[in-house]
């Protein structure tokens, strides 16, 4: 699909939903700045966890996943009906809004320090800070699609009075051999298994640029890894006791070659299905990390 027939929808899509919206509360109106050139077209509209599916459909269970918590949205026209649309998510926590931001960014965009970090493509910017997943989109602004886009980002940013430190496990993976821009954070379900949760991973490369992630699962407390680490034995058949000191090698019937390593409460690893050369190195730089 082209960029711009994705913006026309993008356009459509929004309208409607104001549209239907007028009869929602209300929200908050600090967050939201005043554009010059553009006049506000409407109150600022919010969705909570009970209707976000009015506005954005099926998208609405992957922000619930990430502990969604509120919606605030304001869209602006200038003379030409030209319009400029801010979403403001409120996701309770910088890993749940870093977690949304890791999982619609796109794979090729050019990255901007706006808030802790922006991702930015013709006809729309989205960037998180502190509790904040904030979208700002863009319909028939032309050559100062940029121009428009990031001014608005930025004067919602300072609004917005949060912090722009990055969770504090990302700062944790090795930067050696690790892929720019391809952190995540899963907060539930990691690998398909519902006790593995809030998970970090990071993209590496080795010497043949063979891909592999490192993982970091953090647990409540040593007894919850240990319970979370033999349920895993289990439901994945392993025979090795995964829980004493050492990185041990697992072959995963669902995920394939995997190390697997501990350290008080954390579990650390590295999913390796295209058989990369691991540096076992790195998970150690990251277990020394966590300490």
């Amino acid at each position: 699909m082209s960029i711009k027939r994705f913006s026309v929808m993008l356009f459509v899509v929004i309208s409607l939903a104001l549209s239907c919206a007028s009869g929602e509360k209300p929200g908050n109106k600090s967050h939201f700045p005043d554009i010059a050139g553009f006049t506000r077209s409407n109150e600022v509209v919010s969705y909570r966890p009970d209707n976000l599916f009015e506005y954005i459909n099926g998208a609405a269970e992957l922000y619930l996943m990430y502990d969604f918590n509120g919606l605030n949205l304001q869209q602006y026209k200038d003379k030409d009906e030209n319009t400029i649309t801010v979403e403001i998510y409120d996701q309770q926590t910088v890993n749940n809004s870093f977690g949304i931001f890791s999982q619609e960014r796109p794979y090729e965009c050019e990255y901007l320090d706006i808030g802790t970090q922006a991702a930015y493509m013709e006809g729309y910017l989205n960037f998180y800070q502190g509790r904040y997943y904030v979208k700002v989109a863009g319909y028939n602004l032309g050559a100062k699609d940029r121009e428009h886009l990031t001014s608005t980002a930025k004067k919602v940013s300072g609004l917005l009075k949060e912090e722009t430190a990055p969770p504090a496990m990302i700062t944790v993976f090795p930067v050696k051999a690790k892929v720019a821009n391809r952190e995540e954070y899963i907060p539930k379900d990691f690998l398909g298994y519902s006790f593995f949760t809030k998970a970090f991973t990071a993209e590496y490369q080795d010497t043949d640029a063979k891909s592999y992630k490192l993982f970091i699962i953090e647990t409540p407390d040593r007894a919850a890894l240990e319970k979370a680490l033999n349920e895993y034995m289990k439901a994945a058949n392993i025979k090795k006791d995964l829980i004493k000191d050492g990185i041990h090698e697992v072959d995963d019937q669902y995920q394939g070659k995997m190390l697997i390593s501990v350290s008080g409460k954390y579990i650390i690893g590295a999913l390796n299905p295209d058989n990369a050369k691991i540096d076992h190195g790195l998970i150690n730089q990251v277990i020394s990390g966590l300490k």
